[in-house]
């Protein structure tokens, strides 16, 4: 049975008996500088920000967090003018539609950035969770063509009003309906942006979306002021559920964390460890 989760900010439990298992995978990379992702440090160069899927192995289907680019980036349709003239890698083999063998059976969006729902036109028929700000928001961005995306399975959660209930300081709806996994609302980085929460047997997951792209941004970095004017929505939201995911990755060393666009193995946490 899973234990109540705690309502106020606190560590989740750890060896949860739910016949679940978590996986990422990457689905496409887009070659930044280092310069464009952190306000401070000593990294040089660039880095390959990697498009970061979680496949959530429930009992009762297969939940997947994002969808990563797709086909039609592979084909060049998606994303289109300006994002199209970014440096995109993305080999056939590497989208969703390859990987799987069927579809799955539900997505949980963080956010509705163009390289966190390329993928979704690939299964038309699996229902997508999502904040209800984000869903109202996702018409009005850059990129997105509007005609291919409006009849997909769109299932928004009112997070705006607490959702299902709090979990961990945060509005929250459990996705399953047994509490092994929760979408949380961590508004900033746009305004119906949200987070993942999954209970397994091993140890409880986090996937922050674009909270944080990369580990740094769990420490002492942020995103550059001019970068952050550019894709961050709402400064102080952000700011708010940056604390808190800041907060779970450094007093919660059984939480696995991963932020958005860098792999769990360069987690410095998990360095330590080895």
């Amino acid at each position: 049975m899973v234990p109540a989760l705690p309502v106020d900010l606190a560590c989740p439990p750890v060896h949860v008996e739910t016949g679940i298992t978590v996986e990422t995978v990457a689905t496409g990379f887009l070659t930044e500088q280092w310069s464009r992702v952190l306000d401070r440090g000593e990294r040089d160069g660039t880095l390959e920000m990697v498009d970061t899927v979680g496949l959530i192995h429930h009992p009762d289907g297969l939940v997947l967090v994002d969808s990563g680019l797709g086909t039609s980036t592979v084909e060049g349709r998606f994303p289109t003018f300006p994002l199209g003239v970014l440096d995109i890698t993305l080999p056939a083999e590497e989208t969703l539609a390859a990987r799987l063998s069927e579809a799955p059976d539900r997505f949980l969006l963080t956010h509705g950035h163009y390289d966190h729902v390329g993928g979704l036109t690939d299964f038309p028929e699996t229902p997508i969770w999502l904040d209800s700000r984000e869903h109202q928001r996702l018409w009005t961005q850059a990129g997105v063509p509007r005609r291919i995306y409006e009849d997909l399975p769109w299932v928004p959660q009112d997070l705006a009003r607490g959702g299902d209930r709090a979990v961990l300081g945060r509005a929250a709806v459990d996705v399953m309906g047994d509490e092994s996994i929760w979408l949380l609302s961590t508004p900033g980085h746009t305004p119906g942006a949200a987070a993942v929460l999954v209970l397994t047997d091993d140890a409880p997951w986090l996937f922050l979306g674009d909270t944080a792209w990369v580990y740094a941004h769990l420490e002492d970095s942020r995103r550059p002021p001019l970068i952050t004017r550019l894709v961050d929505t709402d400064p102080g939201p952000l700011e708010d559920s940056l604390a808190w995911a800041r907060w779970l990755y450094a007093s919660c060393p059984d939480l696995v964390v991963v932020p958005g666009h860098e792999g769990i193995e360069a987690d410095p946490r998990r360095a330590q460890d080895r």
